[in-house]
C-alpha cells in the first residue's frame, strides 16, 4: 500500500510478500552436518519515499521470519554447531537514491 500526501509527495508504505532461498553448501560444510536445501521467508516492513524535484529517495526496512531454514542441521530453534538458530530473523535496511527525467 503506498499513501501519498504534501507538495514533496512524500509516500510513507509498508511491505509484505513471501521469499525463497536455496542454499548450496561446499562438501566441507556437508560434513559437519550443513546440508543443500530450499527454505522459505515473509519479509514484513515499511518506509518512506519521496521527490525533490527530479530527485527521488527511499528509505526502507524490513525484518524476514522464516518458516523453513533447511541450511542448519538442528533447524530453527535448535542449537547448531554452538550457534543458537532460534533467533533467525533477518533485518534489513536500505536508502536508495535515484532520478528521474
Amino acid at each position: 500500500m503506498t499513501f501519498a500526501f504534501g507538495a514533496w509527495q512524500v509516500q510513507p508504505f509498508v511491505l509484505a510478500g513471501v521469499g525463497i532461498n536455496h542454499d548450496s553448501v561446499s562438501d566441507a560444510a556437508k560434513a559437519v552436518g550443513f546440508s543443500d536445501g530450499t527454505g522459505g521467508y515473509v519479509p514484513v516492513g515499511g518506509g518512506i519515499r519521496f521527490r525533490v524535484q527530479s530527485v527521488i529517495v527511499d528509505l526502507r526496512g524490513s525484518w524476514q521470519m522464516p518458516f523453513s531454514a533447511p541450511l542448519a542441521p538442528g533447524g530453527v530453534g535448535q542449537n547448531t554447531l554452538g550457534l543458537n538458530t532460534g533467533n533467525y530473523g533477518r533485518w534489513n535496511a536500505t536508502l536508495n537514491v535515484g532520478g528521474s527525467f
